[in-house]
């Protein structure tokens, strides 16, 4: 069998060699279980109702699951009684996993060669980088990360992504 990103009711069936009503069972629990989640995008291979087409969803690096607890732990020790915030509390995971990359501080290398071993550190952490050389400085891009597996909260991913790379972006500037 092909692996693929995606896959619907119809390729599985014709796959496993399961009726309609078997895989749609299955993919119930699955999706129940939060193993499998819905693409918003249909299938369409003729006419009728576009397919809906399900994903794998991979489990955050272990590395990944560890650090968070211990930084949200270590958050809530020193903010008991403050007023919390969801940038206060992005800004704090981000400085955390940037913690974690020895690199960081490193000002013995060049940008270029600290850019590419942070990118290489945080991908342990299943936060995979890309970056590009141009005129105004290196464009950092984010691949992928599983910080949306571990944290349900879409505007808090983004924001403390946002702060790891606008981090990044200044230590590379300066």
């Amino acid at each position: 069998m092909q692996t693929k990103e995606s896959a619907t009711v119809m390729q599985l069936c014709r796959a496993l060699g399961l009726t309609k009503a078997d895989i749609h069972y299955h993919m119930r629990l699955l999706l129940k279980e939060g193993v499998i989640d819905l693409l918003p995008e249909s299938y369409q291979a003729g006419a009728g109702r576009p397919a809906r087409q399900y994903k794998l969803i991979k489990p955050a690096p272990e590395t990944l699951s560890r650090l968070i607890i211990n930084l949200l732990l270590d958050f809530l020790n020193q903010n008991r009684n403050a007023q919390i915030n969801s940038q206060t509390l992005a800004d704090f995971i981000a400085a955390g996993i940037l913690a974690q990359c020895c690199h960081f501080k490193d000002q013995c290398a060049s940008s270029a060669i600290r850019l590419t071993r942070i990118i290489t550190e945080l991908s342990k952490y299943g936060i995979h980088l890309r970056w590009l050389a141009c005129k105004e400085g290196p464009e950092i891009h984010l691949e992928q990360e599983y910080l949306s597996t571990l944290i349900r909260d879409p505007a808090l991913v983004r924001s403390i992504i946002s702060h790891l790379l606008l981090s990044i972006q200044k230590m590379v500037a300066g």
